[in-house]
């Protein structure tokens, strides 16, 4: 259960690639990153992950200032 409720954090972690950060290039972290993608593979959170492209936008409209919350 503690996976489900620690999900929702690392599913935004691509939203930080646009400032230039690149979650585990130097590959310190390589049991978080097995974790990630034993998550991004289960089958409950496939049915209920955000896409990146509707977290996108929401960050968007976030950033400047006007956030659509029923996207």
């Amino acid at each position: 259960m503690v996976d489900y409720m620690l999900w929702p954090w690392f599913e935004r972690l691509p939203l930080i690639s646009d400032a230039g950060f690149q979650f585990n290039a130097d590959g310190k972290f390589p049991k978080l990153a097995a974790w990630i993608e034993a998550m991004e593979s289960d089958e409950n959170v496939q049915k209920i992950k955000v896409p990146i492209e509707i977290s996108k936008k929401f960050m968007e409209g976030y950033h400047k200032g006007t956030p659509e919350y029923d996207i």
